[in-house]
């Protein structure tokens, strides 16, 4: 699979030839995916579904962006194992469901649904492209590759980029405690299946990536990339900004997390990037990401003069480049000193 990090002109030379002899125009047609786990329905209520997303990175960034232009799709929506599994389980064994014997459940239903989708329809269009005609007329062979795979963090344990899963002898073992569960019906989570996999640190799963593509160049670890929805704006920056208002919290009578909010209070709205901030930011009940972003660009100014030096001078630095990495990680355009400059924030946020 073509590595994200080539430029179009250079991955196209190294498509593998096709075993089918063909004289038609070869061309490289690559797909984004988005799967996000569990997006609510509605504002008010439980339901919740499993969206699979896909888009054509052959087009502009500008256009997928644009809700209008109708170039992101999905594709399929995943099955959730539903609540009466847990008390299947416990009528059927008259105790309690171990939380890695639903984890195991959980892998397992997730993975089977993406063995169904690389079918091998798909898998003969990645190896020997697929004749598509083209609005003028003329037939070209296309050959798929998924670009990028963009999950969320609890997704992205299920996946597992662990590259030692395309070796040879980590299958086996895979594939021997899959027998020794389904055929002999021990345990996941029993001594014997974890035999096999502890020194390896497996789980008993059979990765739908791993064994479905394991005949292409495909490699998932180029594909996967960072979310910064998830991953940075309701986890890094939300980890940080929950710790400093512990802190806040421990002044006399709360005063500073009263005097926090009054200063969220007293920042206008700024065209459509920073909405007007709630009366209670230091609260944060039903917040959506977009609100931890509006915050954190706010954070220089709202947490000015709350710490005494020298730990006022660490924080403001941190916020500082807090702000500044999610910047270079938002532009749309980069250029080779932006990517200088990205790299150098990336490296002393870090330190």
């Amino acid at each position: 699979m073509v590595n994200p990090g080539l430029e179009s002109t250079q991955t196209y030379t190294i498509l593998t030839p096709s075993s089918r002899p063909t004289k038609r125009s070869r061309i490289q047609q690559t797909i984004q995916i988005a799967c996000y786990h569990q997006t609510l329905l509605t504002n008010f209520g439980k339901q919740k579904v499993w969206p699979l997303y896909m888009g054509f990175a052959n087009e502009s960034k500008y256009r997928r962006g644009q809700s209008s232009s109708n170039l992101c799709h999905q594709v399929a929506y995943f099955e959730t194992l539903p609540d009466s599994v847990r008390d299947f389980i416990s009528q059927r064994t008259g105790g309690s469901v171990q939380d890695e014997s639903m984890a195991f459940l959980n892998r397992e239903t997730f993975h089977r649904q993406w063995s169904i989708l690389l079918d091998d329809e798909l898998l003969d269009a990645i190896e020997n492209g697929l004749v598509i005609t083209c609005c003028n007329g003329k037939k070209r062979r296309f050959y798929i590759r998924i670009f990028t795979y963009s999950v969320d963090f609890p997704e992205k344990h299920s996946v597992d980029k662990n590259p030692r899963l395309y070796d040879k002898d980590t299958q086996a073992a895979v594939i021997q405690a899959q027998k020794d569960i389904f055929e002999k019906n021990l345990a996941a989570t029993g001594a014997v299946v974890k035999q096999g996999l502890k020194s390896r640190h497996l789980t008993p799963t059979r990765n739908a990536f791993a064994f479905g593509l394991h005949k292409t160049s495909f490699s998932l670890t180029s594909i996967l990339v960072v979310n910064l929805l998830h991953e940075f704006e309701i986890g890094v920056w939300k980890d940080l900004y929950i710790h400093l208002i512990r802190i806040l919290d421990l002044s006399p009578s709360s005063i500073l997390v009263n005097d926090l909010d009054r200063r969220f209070c007293n920042i206008p709205s700024f065209g459509q990037a920073i909405r007007k901030f709630a009366s209670n930011m230091s609260n944060m009940s039903r917040r959506a990401a977009r609100d931890y972003e509006d915050v954190l660009q706010c954070s220089i100014a709202v947490f000015e003069n709350f710490f005494e030096d020298p730990d006022g001078e660490i924080i403001a630095k941190l916020l500082y480049l807090c702000c500044q990495w999610h910047a270079f990680a938002k532009l749309q355009l980069h250029t080779d000193r932006t990517l200088e400059l990205f790299e150098a924030t990336t490296v002393a946020l870090g330190n």
